[in-house]
């Protein structure tokens, strides 16, 4: 539907306003004529001229209101057009992350089937590792999953009480410190002792541990990643630096969004882990930031409310 234009309106009223004018000129011509004075015509004239003014600015009126209600329906249906886009992405890449898991786990099984358990000992355990990283990567999507429809709908709740942080953060690089090895990564710990604050311990490891799978996704062989814990009075800050290929100025502020990912050539993931670490940040009444230079890293950091 074409969006109505005052602005055309103008040619149409000035011609009109020109015909007027000339009818008026004949009539006062006429009035003349029969010696009359065109004078006795002016309130008449200007109380039809006020009408049609009123008349005008209500019509005006109308036309502003449809066209914003226009605007607002082109509005939503480009959003809905938008989100029903973003729709079919992330459940074609839902779909396709279930499927690779899925896959493993279906073809390793059918091997395990037919092999001699007696046999290859080695082969059967190779075989049920396989199964076993496969079905963990799935339980880590559908809990993503599971974690954004809580977080939407404003259910994310904590179980807080006091912890040390210190030893939270010391124990997540321990566990991580395998992975890291076989990538050739360096973790190194900066960690202040006695951190106190009132936190869920399971929602913050989870928050501090997709935080630094980031960073060892990211970080080239050989690389090294920093883990520092410190006082920040009266708060906490926990860093996470890597040496990777670092974040763009202009896509600093999406990092934390939910489906980050979804536009990204070189996707790895939805997107899930730094939004879900930051409403669990958020939730504690924290913040995170980004801190980076193309080139030189990045540096995620998390601020907590301290004791």
């Amino acid at each position: 539907m074409p969006e109505p234009d005052i602005a055309a309106l103008v040619p149409d009223r000035a011609q009109t306003d020109e015909h007027l004018a000339e009818e008026r000129a004949t009539t006062d011509e006429t009035i003349r004529n029969r010696d009359g004075d065109p004078a006795v015509l002016e309130p008449e004239r200007a109380e039809t001229d006020a009408s049609l003014d009123a008349e005008r600015e209500r019509a005006d009126e109308t036309i502003d209101r449809v066209r914003e209600r226009l605007a607002e329906e082109r509005a939503a249906h480009v959003a809905t057009k938008a989100a029903l886009s973003s729709r079919d992405d992330f459940l074609a890449i839902v779909s396709h992350d279930l499927r690779n898991p899925l896959s493993i786990i279906t073809l390793n099984a059918a091997v395990l089937r037919r092999c001699d358990p007696t046999a290859d000992p080695a082969q059967v355990a190779r075989l049920g590792e396989r199964i076993d990283r496969a079905a963990t990567a799935m339980m880590r999507l559908v809990n993503d999953l599971l974690d954004m429809a809580r977080i939407e709908e404003g259910r994310l709740q904590l179980q807080r009480a006091s912890h040390d942080v210190s030893a939270l953060v010391l124990e997540l690089v321990d566990t991580h410190r395998p992975l890291a090895a076989t990538k050739g990564i360096t973790l190194e710990t900066d960690v202040a002792p006695a951190l106190a604050a009132d936190v869920d311990a399971h929602r913050l490891t989870q928050a501090l541990a997709n935080v630094l799978d980031n960073a060892l996704k990211f970080s080239p062989q050989g690389g090294r990643i920093v883990v520092a814990a410190s006082h920040a009075s009266p708060d906490l800050r926990i860093a996470i630096r890597d040496e990777g290929p670092g974040i763009p100025p202009e896509q600093q502020g999406e990092v934390f969004e939910r489906l980050s990912q979804l536009q990204n050539e070189n996707r790895s993931g939805l997107g899930l882990g730094l939004y879900i670490s930051r409403s669990i940040v958020e939730a504690h009444g924290g913040r995170m930031t980004v801190e980076s230079v193309p080139g030189h890293g990045a540096t995620i950091v998390v601020t907590l409310p301290g004791r």
